[in-house]
């Protein structure tokens, strides 16, 4: 199952790559944890100081070691 269309990755990728160091990306989902971590690899997104928005803004995650708050 592709979660991420083919057409965005690209994009994606560049942001990411692009993106001063004080500035960091927030991915935001309804899906659960578990539903967003092959995103989170597929961008290289799971580096410290980047979060997401999960359970449908229930939770906000660190990337990096999953810890919540």
């Amino acid at each position: 199952m592709q979660l991420i269309k083919s057409r965005n990755t690209p994009a994606l990728k560049r942001l990411s790559a692009a993106a001063p160091e004080d500035v960091y990306v927030v991915l935001a989902t309804g899906r659960p944890c578990i539903g967003i971590k092959r995103c989170l690899v597929e961008l290289s997104l799971r580096v410290d100081g980047n979060s997401c928005i999960i359970n449908n803004g229930a939770l906000v995650e660190r990337m990096v070691d999953g810890s919540q708050w």
